[in-house]
This record gives structure tokens, C-alpha cells and sequence, in this order.
């Protein structure tokens, strides 16, 4: 079993969920009373935004990079970023790394592909939703990725920002994050991808009527996997 460090506070929101996912499926795997020995490294999620929107990724491969050092020093085996935009810097951030990690992007796709989808809507933040580092990966795969654009990007975009990374739920927001799912169902997908570890929060709250694929719960799983190699 291999000690796990985490990228964590991208937002605080989603880090509690990692935290328990990881632990609990590591007690289950044993099959005893067990916690397993991790380390989180909580880094800012507005520090993030702030970075991919200023086009910076140097800078925020360079955060990333120290973040992960620093649970290497802490003697960390495995590692991930509990973060999908973070996701942007991967390929950089695991060229760099000096432990393996653990990719989002690539826990969604195999369970998409596993489950057999072939076209599908990814939401998130703007640059999941704009950028090719997420769609990229599903596409190669031989699916047809669908995400909103205009005003309702933009929308979403800010709600993630203004409203679930300070743990704000409103009732309006969750009817229209459903009325956007809808014009996905409209357009024949056969599952919403929750492109952002905060989305959660909207889509426990109402029934989509699609098949949703939780990308938090996807990495968990594969990171428990990676703990117990």
C-alpha cells in the first residue's frame, strides 16, 4: 500500500469528499477497521482561475509542481490533483512529478468507454468546457463530446466561481443547471459528464434523467486503486 498525497482546496468543497471517498474505499478494500496514511496539500482555487485566465500556465504548472514536491517530501508514493481545470497542466505536471499521478481525465474516459457511451455532454468550468485537454481525451476515445456555449457557459462558469466553491446551493441555480442538462437530452446524449468536482452539489438536488458520470467519484475510485497497487 502506497502513501497518497493530495492536491486538495480547488475547491474546499470537494476536498471533504475526496478525503472521505479515499479513506473509506481504502477501509473497504481491506476489509477492517483501517485508515490509510495521506497527506493534502490545499491550494487555492481562485489562485487557479486566476492563472488559466490570464492564459499563465507556466505559472500554474509551476504552483502545481510545488505543491506536489512538497507531499513527495512528505513522503508521498502516488498523487493527484483534485482538480479537472487543474487537469489543463497535466501532461507538464506529470512530466515534472517525481511520483506517479493519478489523471481525472483518464478515470471519466475509461468509465465512459467501459459503460459503452458514445456521445456525451461535459460541463464544468469555462476552460473544461472551451479547452481540448478534457474533450480531447473523450474524443480520441470515438466520442462525440457536446458542451454549452454563449451565455450559458458563461453562466455556469460563474456559478462554479461565485456560488459552489464558497458552498452557496440556490434554488434557481439547480433549475437551471436542469434546464441546461435538458437541452443535452434534447440533443441525444447519453450522459452528462460533471466536469468539475463542485457540480455535485447541483446534481444531487435533481433528478437529470441521464446517466451522469461523477468525475470525483471516478478519480476517488481510481485513486484508491493506485493506493492499493
Amino acid at each position: 500500500m502506497r502513501k497518497f498525497g493530495l492536491i486538495g482546496g480547488c475547491g474546499p468543497e470537494s476536498t471533504v469528499p475526496y478525503y472521505l471517498g479515499i479513506v473509506n474505499g481504502v477501509r473497504e478494500r481491506v476489509g477492517k477497521p483501517f485508515f490509510p496514511n495521506m497527506t493534502i496539500e490545499s491550494l487555492s482555487c481562485f489562485d487557479v482561475m486566476r492563472m488559466v485566465d490570464a492564459g499563465d500556465l507556466e505559472g500554474l504548472t509551476d504552483y502545481f509542481s510545488a505543491g506536489i514536491e512538497r507531499l513527495h517530501a512528505a513522503g508521498c508514493e502516488v498523487a493527484a490533483l483534485g482538480c479537472n481545470t487543474g487537469h489543463i497542466v497535466f501532461g507538464e505536471l506529470e512530466r515534472r512529478s517525481p511520483i506517479p499521478l493519478v489523471s481525472i481525465v483518464d478515470a471519466t474516459r475509461d468509465e465512459a468507454l467501459r459503460r459503452g457511451y458514445r456521445r456525451v455532454m461535459l460541463l464544468g468550468t469555462v476552460p473544461t468546457m472551451r479547452d481540448a485537454y478534457f474533450k480531447a481525451a473523450l474524443a480520441k476515445a470515438g466520442m462525440l463530446v457536446l458542451s454549452p456555449g454563449g451565455e450559458d457557459r458563461a453562466w455556469l462558469g460563474r456559478v462554479i466561481a461565485e456560488e459552489l466553491e464558497l458552498g452557496i446551493v440556490r434554488g434557481k441555480t439547480i433549475e437551471r443547471f436542469a434546464r441546461l442538462v435538458a437541452e443535452g437530452v434534447e440533443h441525444g446524449v447519453d450522459a452528462v459528464i460533471l466536469g468539475c468536482t463542485e457540480l455535485p452539489m447541483l446534481a444531487e438536488r435533481v433528478d437529470l434523467g441521464l446517466p451522469v458520470l461523477d468525475t470525483l467519484q471516478l478519480h476517488v475510485r481510481a485513486i484508491v486503486d493506485a493506493i492499493m497497487m
